[in-house]
């Protein structure tokens, strides 16, 4: 909805194409990801949504493996808040990485997932906006 405001500000700052390859995109994520971690080093960290049945999910967590390092194991599920198997998921999992879609999101879905995070006291380790 309000994505001329970005193309805005990325003409403001000289920016012309803020989107990256797919794969420099996930290389991002990983990166970020081991950078939210730092020397915790989790068990599992849970990659989850607030749109029902995001497709994205499942296609990062099949290519992300490959470029974390060994030990940290990914759980990809639906919106824990909303799913029981997600939600018996989450206590075991150390923090979450959200993946929404730009125009499919819903702010006050998002919310909700955050609350529903917070109110088990895990990190939110990152937060992926897919085109």
């Amino acid at each position: 909805m309000f994505k001329f405001i970005d193309r805005w500000i990325d003409r403001l700052e000289g920016v012309r194409n803020c989107d990256s390859p797919p794969g420099e995109s996930l290389e991002i994520i990983a990166l970020n990801l081991l950078s939210a971690i730092g020397e915790e080093r989790p068990a599992a960290v849970l990659v989850t949504s607030s749109i029902p049945d995001n497709t994205d999910v499942s296609k990062i967590c099949e290519e992300l493996p490959g470029m974390i390092p060994p030990g940290i194991v990914l759980e990809c599920s639906q919106n824990p808040c909303l799913d029981s198997k997600a939600m018996r998921r989450l206590p075991d999992c150390s923090g979450v990485v959200l993946i929404e879609r730009e125009g499919r999101s819903k702010h006050a879905a998002l919310a909700r997932l955050i609350e529903c995070v917070s109110d088990h006291e895990k990190a939110i380790y990152g937060f992926v906006m897919v085109n």
